[in-house]
C-alpha cells in the first residue's frame, strides 16, 4: 500500500529541500566522494546557485556534511554523454558512429521534460530546453483524474504511476483494467512531445536522424520499428545520472 507520508516532488522547492536527504542516504552506501555532480532542469536554472549550496553543506541527524566540489549540470547533459559513449546499449560501449548524428534528446523526469538539440554531434547550453509539468506527472495526473471519475477515489501521483506501470487499478480486492486508457494517453503524450520539439527548435524533425527518449518517463515508450524514436534497451531511467558520473570521473582526472 502507498504510504500516506509519501511526498510527490513536483516542484523545485521540494527538490531543493529533499535532495540533501537523498544524498545522505546515498552516502551511507559509498565512500565519501571527492566530487558531487547533480542535474537541474533549465526550467529551474535560476535556482542553480541555491541548489548547489543545498548540496555543498547540510546536516542530517546532527551530522554535518561539507563538499568543496559540487557541480550542477543542465538536466539532459548527462544523457547526451551517455548516448555518445553507450548509444542505447549501456553498459556496452556503442560501436555505432554517432559523432555526426543530428537528433533531439528528451529526458523525461517526473516533473520536468528536458530537451537538447544535437547537430552533427554537437550541442550547446543554448540548445537545452526545460519545461515544468511536462514530465511523467502529466500522464499520472490524467490517470489519477480517471480513477476519480470512474471510482470516486483520490489517489496520489505515485500511486497513479503504479497504475501506469502495471496497467491495472486495484480497489478493495477488485482489479480494473486501465491498459487501453493508458495506451491512448501515451500516444497523445508522444504526439505532444514531438509538437513541443518543433515549438522549441522549429521544423527540425525532418532533418533529425532520430529522437532519443530517456529518463524515468521513457519507460512508457519503446523504440519504433523504423528507429526514429529510440529508447535505451536498459537503464533508461539512469541515462542522465550515468552521464553525470562519467563527467565527474573525467573532471576528477
Amino acid at each position: 500500500m502507498p504510504s500516506d507520508n509519501r511526498i510527490d516532488i513536483t516542484n523545485y522547492a521540494n527538490l531543493e529541500y529533499y535532495s540533501s536527504l537523498l544524498l545522505y542516504h546515498v552516502l551511507k552506501e559509498i565512500d565519501t566522494p571527492d566530487i558531487i555532480v547533480a542535474g537541474l532542469s533549465k526550467a529551474q536554472i535560476n535556482n542553480s546557485g541555491y541548489y548547489k549550496e543545498s548540496l555543498q553543506k547540510f546536516t542530517v541527524n546532527d551530522k554535518e556534511f561539507v563538499f568543496d566540489e559540487v557541480y550542477i549540470l543542465p538536466q539532459g547533459a548527462g544523457a547526451k554523454i551517455t548516448i555518445d559513449k553507450f548509444g542505447n546499449h549501456f553498459p556496452v560501449e556503442q560501436d555505432e558512429f554517432l559523432g555526426k548524428s543530428t537528433y533531439v534528446g528528451c529526458d523525461i523526469g517526473f516533473n520536468t521534460l528536458d530537451m537538447f538539440m544535437v547537430t552533427n554531434g554537437k550541442t550547446s547550453p543554448a540548445l537545452f530546453e526545460g519545461i515544468e509539468k511536462e514530465g511523467i506527472m502529466k500522464v499520472a495526473t490524467l490517470v489519477a483524474k480517471k480513477v476519480l471519475d470512474l471510482h470516486s477515489r483520490k489517489i496520489g501521483l505515485h500511486e497513479a504511476k503504479q497504475i501506469i506501470d502495471t496497467g491495472v487499478y486495484k480497489l478493495r480486492g477488485q482489479t480494473y483494467d486501465f491498459k487501453t486508457y493508458i495506451d491512448d494517453v501515451k500516444k497523445e503524450y508522444l504526439k505532444d512531445l514531438l509538437k513541443l520539439i518543433e515549438v522549441k527548435y522549429g521544423k527540425v524533425l525532418d532533418q533529425c536522424d532520430f529522437v532519443s527518449v530517456s529518463g524515468g518517463g521513457s519507460a512508457l515508450f519503446k523504440s519504433t520499428s523504423d528507429g526514429f524514436i529510440r529508447t535505451p534497451q536498459s537503464h533508461h531511467e539512469y541515462y542522465n545520472s550515468i552521464g553525470q558520473y562519467v563527467w565527474g570521473c573525467n573532471k576528477a582526472k
